[in-house]
């Protein structure tokens, strides 16, 4: 009796690393419904958030095409080839030291006059290490002058900026900074 215990004990653990190891090479396309009725609470006041191609990979990467936020049907931030990586427990809006790492082909920055980005980050990268230090590297153009960065980033000193004094007003930050 003792050795079918053991042997269905084994089997089953078996099986759950096969589950495991299914699950660490699949990727889940997500519809772009779901995303729009998840960020529904920060469109307000003119804001859009529009999405493309979002897919999840287990364990923890977000992979989103094309990204852009609009007020008043003009682009505002647009951002190619968005990917974070991070603990889907701890989601990056909400505690952004958790960010395991995040890139991004292109980010670029519209003015409410132009239709043209007045500012472009070229191949931003932003990389966790064991010391729980973030490292980014970017390409940053403006006005066709060019300025290479790497250092390290403080993800707690950057999220301390958009603290909401109003629960009740979630767009009161994105709105700030889009205007």
């Amino acid at each position: 009796k003792e050795g079918d215990k053991l042997n269905k004990f084994l089997f089953v653990f078996l099986v759950l690393q096969i589950i495991v190891l299914c699950l660490l090479n699949t990727t889940i396309a997500i519809p772009v419904a779901m995303a729009k009725s998840l960020s529904e609470n920060h469109e307000a006041d003119g804001l859009v958030l529009d999405y493309e191609n979002i897919d999840f990979s287990f364990p923890n990467q977000l992979d989103i095409g094309h990204f852009t936020l609009k007020k008043d049907d003009h682009p505002v931030i647009k951002i190619d080839d968005l990917s974070f990586q991070g603990s889907i427990f701890g989601l990056p809006w909400r505690n952004l030291s958790k960010l395991e790492g995040f890139q991004a082909e292109e980010i670029s920055l519209y003015s409410p006059l132009k239709n043209q980005p007045i500012l472009s980050a070229r191949g931003t990268r932003v990389q966790k290490n064991g010391s729980k230090e973030h490292f980014i590297t970017s390409s940053i153009s403006i006005d066709q002058k060019v300025l290479s960065i790497k250092g390290v980033l403080d993800l707690n000193y950057l999220q301390s900026l958009f603290v909401k004094k109003d629960p009740a007003k979630s767009g009161v930050g994105i709105d700030r900074l889009v205007t």
